[in-house]
């Protein structure tokens, strides 16, 4: 588990514009998880403990706005799955807290480090557990649309790539979404239309790189709640902790 991994799932986030009803309208939640309630101050207090670790120089390059969404993102996907885990048995391999921040470059100490091993041993149990689709001709276009090569999209067209997205390329990524998405939705989640309702889990293909979508939950947006997502997609790439 490198700190690639972290940046990978770091720099996808998605942005959608479901949000909170009913009597889940409190615009000081961020989400709820089932009875959960994570706050928006919950949320901060993580994402700006992450901030104030990095060296003072990687600090101005960080979206704290994007920060939060992600953050959110782990806290949502990595309860969701490890209810949807120990419900059907699936064992989850934890890694020591020292030995995973040390290989994904963060303080053990931070609320962060244990969420976001968290979320990977989670991950990493799914991945273990499903078994590889055939692809449909549009989750072949789709991850087609969705891949990248260094961060720009591909050149060449779909038609000579296609065999790339069958089931060897693809079919894994598909298991692991349809298990996070059952799983999302077992837990019962609403998110806060400040955050987002789309997590994108990411997956190499070759040389490159693309994701598929998780919608996080479902609602109307309430008038009360910010409307203007983060703009930037980046926070985590250039934030490493390097000295």
């Amino acid at each position: 588990m490198q700190r690639a991994r972290m940046v990978a799932v770091f720099a996808v986030v998605g942005i959608g514009l479901t949000g909170l009803a009913g009597c889940r309208a409190d615009p000081d939640v961020a989400a709820y998880v089932g009875g959960h309630r994570i706050t928006g101050a919950e949320v901060a207090r993580i994402a700006d403990e992450y901030v104030n670790s990095l060296p003072p120089q990687n600090r101005a390059q960080i979206n704290r706005g994007d920060l939060r969404a992600q953050v959110l993102r782990l806290m949502i996907v990595g309860e969701a799955v490890d209810a949807y885990a120990k419900k059907r048995q699936i064992p989850v391999k934890e890694t020591p807290l020292a030995e995973f921040a040390t290989a994904q470059n963060l303080p053990p100490q931070i609320r962060l480090t244990p969420l976001f091993a968290r979320f990977v041993a989670g991950q990493d149990a799914l991945r273990q557990a499903v078994k590889p689709v055939d692809p449909t001709e549009e989750q072949r276009r789709e991850a087609y649309r969705h891949t990248t090569v260094q961060g720009r999209p591909v050149s060449e067209p779909y038609a000579r790539l296609r065999e790339s997205f069958d089931a060897k390329g693809i079919g894994e990524p598909l298991a692991i979404r349809a298990a996070v998405t059952e799983a999302v939705a077992e837990a019962d989640v609403t998110v806060n239309p400040q955050y987002g309702s789309e997590f994108r889990l990411p997956f190499d293909i070759q040389s490159a790189q693309s994701y598929f979508t998780v919608p996080l939950g479902a609602g109307v947006a309430v008038a009360d709640a910010p409307a203007d997502p983060p703009a930037r997609e980046e926070p985590a790439a250039g934030g490493g902790h390097d000295h």
